[in-house]
């Protein structure tokens, strides 16, 4: 059996009171709650930011290619709208989401009086409402790319 610390569970041995961990003994779980909501955060991120290295190379593949090839222009356009509004539709579901759940983190932050310096979410605020968030971005590139589309097939 390898080196490992005493374990009081191990042994059979009841814990105390004074042992249990704060959320326990006192019924606050805003530590647990501000842990899913950062992990919630992190996670739509993570989702959308895959989803978009996926699509763009696609999308950007599919724009060269019809630029190229006329007689495949068609679909390539069609092609790359869909998935490129895919793209767009999973960030505003995500968005959502996130915008809730940094709504979650913002409110313990300030629950936990905690000095602004040290409050990540609170000084960050609502990332995803920012004028020059990655949604406005990804909604103002997708009309673009409608209008070199459009611009394309008229050729």
């Amino acid at each position: 059996m390898r080196n490992r610390p005493h374990n009081p569970d191990d042994e059979g041995e009841r814990k105390t009171h004074s042992q249990l961990p704060p959320s326990i003994t006192t019924g606050d779980f805003r530590d647990k709650a501000y842990v899913e909501a950062g992990e919630w955060v992190r996670l739509t991120n993570t989702i959308v930011w895959a989803i978009g290295g996926l699509v763009l190379p696609i999308c950007a593949g599919a724009l060269g290619f019809g630029i190229k090839e006329v007689q495949y222009r068609p679909m390539m356009a069609v092609i790359s709208l869909l998935l490129y509004s895919f793209w767009v539709y999973a960030s505003a579901l995500y968005r959502t989401s996130a915008v809730k759940a940094r709504n979650t983190l913002m409110a313990i932050e300030e629950s936990w009086s905690l000095p602004l310096e040290m409050c990540l979410y609170r000084q960050q605020g609502q990332v995803g409402m920012k004028r020059f968030s990655v949604f406005y971005v990804q909604r103002i590139s997708l009309v673009l790319l409608v209008f070199v589309w459009a611009f394309l097939l008229r050729r």
